[in-house]
């Protein structure tokens, strides 16, 4: 026995009970001991008394591929300071594969702010799900990771941003590229519709494409084209790609956006709830937050974005042009998914990433135009030009009721929708906290939903959905991969203003039978593993 935790509550990841007992560890796996075995001279005995252990944490809405290779002490230690073990990564559309043959900067250019030069210079040789693999088992890995495949890169590699429905040949190509994937161990497709080239696709493209991941047992998850106006018509559309194809669907990051939309959740968990009568399953995840976080270019109209962010620049230098576009900007009700309209305006959007205009963060676009006695949109173009579209935003568009009743769905699992900047800086406090602040706040503080429930909505229903063997539950058998917790301290720190405070109360993080994290910091333990 290596490890032996004794008189510790366990709360075992299945929505049970929790109860008062022994767990041991022998190379990497749980042993579920009812009274203390015999240990070896080397084993190491720690008092669980007062403290409770969860089976370790699941993200199920992950961007760490996405900074994959990086320090750990400056990505993942966001992730593991609050207990996450286990990452599904690749979503939102985006992936580090596949990559444009014969340009990789088209492929560059579609991920764009959200990577780093680190990054980019070894995607030209991310042609294939395999080379990403190869590459994520050559870097020190503290979690463990399973992966979709990107939707806008496999349109992107084989079409690039063009704004048009896909030819025949494409889409067989992209369906090959996709099945190829899937062969060598992809969960499943991710799609990013409000992004490009994602957001010109059609639901023909999407619903040809989930029937090749549907043989594997490939799971389709999205980021939806609407998330507010068109809310209900977006969920329909997810829920009968899902029903075509025959795939297990997962809504991304499930929100209203835009205080006019507030509370129609309860028609699309209607429509979630329907779906699972009819055999259809659909689950979604969503951050415990009010405010969203993407790239600050997210207002513009998707339309002016095909030709890459070199001609947007040129657009947006050009006074007619930014007419049209502030124009389009400032139409309600908005002719697509804008945050502009659904925050009520720049006083709403922070900015949180701006490498070229450190000024700019923390600040609204209103607050930084205000600052050099500029006109808002003027500001927020400026900003755009200045940071070469490598900027990102928190944008408060959420209602907090309104999520806590997404959270309360039976079909909710927990999603941080995170990726931290390699060189470090500010975050969304969703990267620091949100595996501690439903069981912190809603459950211990609030009363809102048993603990028990609340551990579940992270760890064992979201190892079911994602089909994750041995992860999930505190069994017999099982890969070690723990989190000790003192309830007594247990909350989270980040905020808006701050959002790398990390959590209080978590003791010990242990993946695979290795302590990750313990006394607040990162051990230099490395056992994870991407798969």
């Amino acid at each position: 026995m290596q490890y032996f935790i004794h008189h510790v509550k366990i709360i075992d990841g299945s929505n049970s009970p929790a109860y008062y007992g022994n767990v041991g560890i022998r190379d990497g796996q749980l042993v579920i001991c009812p009274a203390q075995p015999s240990l070896s001279a080397d084993s190491i005995s720690i008092d669980g008394t007062g403290l409770t252990l969860c089976p370790g944490f699941i993200d199920s809405h992950s961007h760490s591929d996405l900074c994959m290779g990086a320090d750990p002490h400056r990505t993942l230690f966001a992730k593991v300071s609050q207990g996450v073990t286990t990452e599904v990564n690749g979503q939102c559309g985006y992936s580090l594969f596949p990559i444009h043959p014969a340009n990789s900067e088209i492929s560059i250019g579609i991920l764009g702010g959200f990577v780093s030069d680190r990054i980019r210079s070894v995607l030209p040789g991310m042609k294939q799900y395999s080379d990403y693999i190869s590459y994520a088992g050559q870097c020190n890995n503290v979690t463990n990771s399973v992966q979709l495949v990107g939707h806008c890169l496999l349109r992107g590699a084989v079409m690039g941003t063009e704004n048009r429905p896909a030819t025949p040949k494409e889409l067989d190509t992209m369906c090959r590229l996709l099945d190829q994937a899937m062969r060598q161990g992809a969960k499943g497709l991710s799609s990013g519709l409000v992004y490009i080239p994602g957001a010109y696709c059609d639901h023909a493209e999407l619903t040809a494409l989930c029937k090749v991941i549907a043989p594997y047992g490939g799971i389709y998850a999205t980021h939806m084209r609407n998330e507010a106006d068109e809310v209900e018509h977006s969920v329909a559309d997810s829920i009968a790609i899902a029903r075509e194809a025959g795939v297990k669907l997962v809504i991304s990051h499930h929100k209203i956006c835009g205080k006019q939309n507030w509370g129609r959740s309860v028609k699309t968990l209607e429509q979630i709830r329907c779906a699972h009568e009819e055999g259809v399953a659909v689950y979604l995840d969503l951050y415990p937050y009010h405010a969203t976080m993407t790239s600050l270019d997210n207002c513009i109209p998707p339309q002016y974005m095909s030709a890459g962010f070199s001609h947007l620049k040129e657009l947006l230098a050009d006074a007619d042009s930014r007419r049209e576009i502030t124009a389009q900007i400032k139409q309600n009700p908005a002719a697509y998914d804008n945050p502009y309209i659904n925050t009520g305006g720049f006083h709403k959007i922070m900015v949180s990433v701006a490498p070229g205009t450190p000024d700019a963060v923390g600040k609204t676009v209103a607050e930084y135009a205000d600052l050099y006695n500029m006109d808002p949109f003027d500001a927020y173009y400026q900003l755009l030009i200045d940071n070469d579209n490598h900027c990102m935003a928190s944008f408060f568009s959420l209602s907090e009721d309104e999520m806590l009743s997404i959270y309360a769905s039976p079909y909710a699992m927990i999603g941080s929708d995170s990726i931290l900047n390699e060189a470090g800086g500010p975050s969304h406090p969703r990267a620091y906290g949100s595996f501690i602040r439903p069981l912190a706040e809603f459950a211990l503080k609030r009363r809102l939903l048993p603990l028990e429930q609340a551990v579940y909505k992270q760890t064992g229903l979201t190892a079911s959905v994602w089909n994750i063997p041995n992860k999930g539950l505190i069994r017999d058998g099982y890969d070690a991969d723990l989190v000790l917790l003192d309830e007594s301290k247990l909350r989270d720190m980040a905020d808006f203003r701050d959002g790398t405070r990390p959590a209080q109360g978590v003791v010990m993080v242990m993946n695979a039978g290795r302590i990750i994290y313990e006394n607040n910091r990162l051990t230099g333990e490395y056992p994870g593993r991407a798969f």
